[in-house]
């Protein structure tokens, strides 16, 4: 097992998205005795010097700079762990691109995969020689299972109203705002992937796609909402900004707004629990989770382009294709919450693309991890290796973590923000989706709570 002054670091891209999931492996880190920290994805190569790694598990290392700092890492004896945290990825040439295609050299010591399809494509890597590929399911989806399902329980929620179903409706449109970005930073999030996946190409297509299927979502809305019996919850995509939502509200009558709950923050499994139904766009991984939570999912079709769309998501749920369809559709869901005409399909694409959830993924990947460090003996890195810029790095980790703030964070952004100066939107995206170490912390100690009085 790892020494204790040696913590296994979890990099947390998504607080909202990767927090729950992290926070459960680490419970299960630290319940076997081994200390786990949990950073924003940013803060890589702070935690180095910061907290001496016995390992980092990443949540991708396709880009250059993560390749070469996982050869690094390999140098130093910190071993390298890698779990994709994305979502599902159907398209075959993406998925071959999200195993590294492009950086056979890159170091990992042990790979988690959400699913056998992924792992197989891993395995063809060069690198994949020296790895441990292990298929355990997808993380966050514990908390859909007795004793964790607990966790989701939100007493802070606001309260349904009697008589009146609730509708959470999802928003999967994260590209939909980079309509109206500038071109030329569009043009550069999309590099990367244009040179290697050729259906990326189009990537215009995409975002006009998932434009308009905003739209339509809030069409769809607008048609429940006529009727006093329907609630509706509303939660953007993490990349969605909240102008649109916002515009979108003001132009409904106050009647129609005192029934529309609008929640970009609050962990989308507490949503799911809450609500009745779900409304989401095509191929939502959140339709998963209704599923497993047994709450009924109802789907929006859209353009079925390249980057959007996927065959295996098809006659998984029921589609609504005209607004005035939705009211009938879900009293239907209601009446059959468990959607039994397509429970047999739902199980089917479970096992084969979620490794058949059973609330022990974090429980399993905490067992591998430490067998994997008292294997190969792991204590942490070299120091004699560190330069200048580690140590550096690891001090404005550790002031951040005193003054509790993720570790990129710069007021001068929000400043400028509530200025109305520019600010690029994507460093403002980068310090809103950031984990906070009390977050963190709260977290996890929920979680301990809640196994203690189990």
């Amino acid at each position: 097992m790892a020494d204790a002054t040696n913590p296994i670091v979890i990099l947390v891209d998504h607080r909202n998205r990767d927090l729950p999931g992290a926070a459960l492996l680490a419970y299960h880190l630290q319940r076997r005795g081994t200390p786990c920290k949990l950073v924003p994805l940013e803060a890589y190569q702070a935690a180095l010097s910061a907290y001496r790694p016995s390992l980092i598990l990443f949540n991708h290392l396709m880009a250059s700079h993560l390749a070469a700092f996982s050869k690094r890492l390999h140098k130093m004896g910190v071993l390298v762990g890698v779990l994709l945290n994305e979502g599902l990825i159907y398209n075959r040439a993406a998925l071959a691109f999200n195993t590294n295609r492009n950086h056979p050299d890159v170091h990992v010591d042990i790979y988690f995969s959400w699913n056998e399809i992924h792992a197989q494509e891993l395995r063809k890597r060069e690198f994949a020689k020296n790895c441990q590929v292990e298929v355990i399911g997808i993380p966050r989806f514990d908390f859909y299972f007795s004793p964790w399902r607990e966790v989701l329980k939100n007493p802070n929620l606001p309260p349904k109203t009697p008589g009146v179903t609730r509708v959470l409706a999802v928003s999967s449109a994260g590209l939909a705002d980079k309509l109206n970005w500038d071109p030329a930073l569009v043009d550069e999030v999309f590099s990367m992937w244009v040179k290697h996946v050729d259906y990326y190409k189009d990537y215009w297509g995409a975002i006009r796609a998932h434009h308009a299927a905003r739209e339509s979502m809030f069409e769809h809305i607008q048609a429940l909402l006529k009727q006093e019996r329907f609630e509706v919850v509303v939660r953007p995509h993490p990349r969605e900004e909240l102008d649109r939502y916002s515009n979108w509200l003001s132009s409904l009558s106050a009647q129609e707004r005192s029934r529309v709950i609008l929640d970009h923050d609050t962990p989308i499994g507490e949503l799911i629990m809450d609500c009745d139904v779900e409304l989401s766009l095509h191929r939502c991984t959140t339709a998963i989770e209704c599923w497993l939570l047994g709450r009924p999912d109802i789907e929006l079709p859209m353009e079925k382009h390249p980057i959007l769309y996927s065959e295996e998501r098809d006659y998984l749920a029921p589609e609504c294709h005209q607004p005035e369809e939705l009211a009938g559709l879900v009293d239907a869901a209601v009446a059959d919450p468990m959607q039994t005409a397509f429970a047999e399909k739902r199980q089917q694409h479970l096992q084969a693309w979620c490794a058949a959830p059973n609330g022990k993924v974090t429980q399993k990947m905490a067992e591998l991890l430490l067998a994997l460090i008292q294997q190969r003996q792991a204590h942490g890195p070299d120091t004699t290796q560190l330069h200048f810029e580690d140590w550096r790095k690891g001090w404005k980790l550790r002031l951040m973590d005193w003054l509790d703030k993720p570790y990129h964070w710069h007021p001068g952004t929000l400043i400028k923000r509530g200025l109305g100066l520019p600010v690029k939107e994507m460093r403002i995206q980068q310090q809103e989706k950031a984990v906070r170490p009390s977050e963190a912390r709260a977290f996890i100690e929920k979680i301990a709570r809640l196994a203690a009085a189990d």
